[in-house]
Parts: structure tokens; sequence; C-alpha cells
């Protein structure tokens, strides 16, 4: 099965990371869980992550500033929040601070693989002045997983 990219979780609830994560594996991305702020900032500082989906309800802080945070130490990574506990204007705030969707527990599976695959995929970026060749090469890639784009010149 093709890798189609990095996830972190990040929810207090083993459970619901665990089966998350479970879930995930078998759809093709590698996963990692992290049950806390502290441990999210930890685990983002020593790799590099393609997807993050964010409870926003946090023991040691706030996940929708924890969004914010995870934007600005990663721009590439693309958050989704979830929360259990839905109230008035924290999708709002969620939306402001980075993440891209807003979901609610318990989670629609279909929904959220949904919005992972519209995502998936190792970036990459090809550097080349030749387009056919380019265009070739960004075609291999995305046939085996991976999301090339192309850049002409520096």
């Amino acid at each position: 099965m093709q890798l189609k990219g990095k996830i972190l979780i990040i929810d207090d609830n083993p459970d619901i990371g665990e089966t998350l994560s479970d879930i995930l594996k078998g759809e093709g991305y590698l996963c990692s869980i992290a049950y806390n702020r502290a441990q999210a900032i930890e685990i983002l500082s020593r790799g590099n992550y393609h997807q993050a989906i964010v409870d926003v309800m946090l023991p040691d802080g706030d996940g929708v500033q924890l969004v914010g945070e995870i934007q600005s130490l990663r721009s590439g990574i693309r958050c989704l929040s979830m929360t259990a506990y839905p109230r008035q204007g924290l999708q709002e705030s969620a939306l402001g601070t980075g993440a891209r969707d807003f979901l609610t527990k318990p989670l629609d599976i279909p929904y959220l693989i949904k919005l992972l695959e519209e995502y998936s995929g190792i970036p990459v970026l090809i550097v080349e002045d030749d387009l056919v060749f380019a265009e070739s090469l960004k075609e291999y890639l995305a046939a085996r997983g991976y999301r090339a784009y192309i850049a002409r010149d520096w």
C-alpha cells in the first residue's frame, strides 16, 4: 500500500486517538498520536507531518490556539479541528486560526477520510525549466501517491 502522508492526531482521549490511528493506517497513512498540547508541539518539532487532526479541548491548552501554533511551526500542515462539545463561535474561531475544516464527535469517518484524501500525498516541488519533462515527472510521481508541483525557476 502506498503511503498517503503523515498525520498527527491530537486528542486527550486515548481510545479516540488509537481508534483513529488504526483506521487511518488502514487507509495508507502513517499516524502519530499526541495526548496534549505540549506533546503535540514536541512531536511536530521532531518530524514532518502533512496533516493534523486537533481536538479543540485539551487538558493543557486550547486546541484552537494550537492550530495557530501548528501553522506557525509548520505552515504546510493542513489542520482539521474536532470537538465533542460544539458551542457558538467555536467553529469560526477554529477556522480563523487556520483549520481547514471543523468536525464534531462522533466523527463521520467516511467524511473524514474524504477530507484527508483531498490533501493526501507527499508534496514534492519539481524545479525544472523543461516543461515537458516536468509534466512527465509530475504524472509519474502522482501515480505513486505524491502531490507534485512545478516551478520553472527559483
